[in-house]
């Protein structure tokens, strides 16, 4: 039952560990629980004990390398993530989890060559789409980015995030109406969707459309949005 990933009772979790402490697998889960409840120096060094156990296990590395970006040590998270995409090459996840890392670190050519492997893999992942696109868009490339984007829409209409990121790209092409279209869909699909409601305050400073009160709106909605989330 501890090898079927929908069956988790953290407590037996913690006595499996105990009673199994060289288990990578149960040291792997535990670690990742103990993350995202913000324990990460118990589960840093749960992950390394993984990886004494056997550190040829991508997946270790990579949720070691996921819980050193999250405490900042980018550096050290870069090392994670590129010696799991030397183990397991043809991991869609962990070539944009290095992606991500390498966007982070204004390593823009690097980022964009990974999202570009992990897409080739798996171009159903949403987060591999819009990463390579903010990325293309930051670089200059903002065609190339706005026609990926098109096509993440295309293939998840549902998605906020694929809307965000072709707004993204569409403003930095200088298409501002066409902009705050795609950024009103984002919103509409997603109304807490902070990224989508910067991207329309910043678009519409470049607006002939709106009026200066539909500006100021923007920017209030924005706000609220951020504050709501981060107060």
């Amino acid at each position: 039952h501890l090898r079927d990933p929908s069956w988790f009772q953290w407590p037996l979790l913690e006595a499996a560990v105990e009673q199994s402490p060289s288990d990578t697998w149960l040291l792997q889960r535990l670690a990742e629980h103990l993350r995202e409840d913000g324990e990460r120096e118990t589960a840093a060094h749960l992950y390394r004990r993984a990886l004494v156990q056997d550190s040829s296990d991508p997946l270790t590395h990579d949720g070691l390398g996921v819980l050193l970006a999250e405490t900042g040590d980018l550096g050290g998270a870069a090392q994670c993530f590129e010696r799991a995409v030397v183990l397991a090459p043809g991991h869609a996840g962990i070539l944009n989890n290095l992606a991500n890392l390498y966007s982070r670190q204004g390593r823009l050519d690097q980022a964009i060559a990974r999202y570009r492997q992990a897409r080739a893999l798996d171009p159903e992942i949403a987060e591999v789409s819009t990463g390579l696109v903010k990325n293309l868009a930051r670089g200059g490339a903002c065609a190339e980015a706005v026609m990926i984007a098109q096509a993440a829409v295309e293939r998840q209409p549902d998605s906020a995030d694929c809307y965000q990121a072709l707004g993204f790209a569409l403003t930095l092409q200088g298409r501002i109406e066409e902009s705050l279209a795609v950024s009103a869909e984002a919103r509409r699909r997603d109304p807490k969707h902070v990224l989508a409601r910067l991207n329309a305050a910043f678009t519409s400073l470049y607006s002939d459309a709106l009026s200066a009160e539909a500006v100021t709106a923007l920017h209030r909605e924005c706000l609220a949005a951020v504050e709501s989330q981060a107060p």
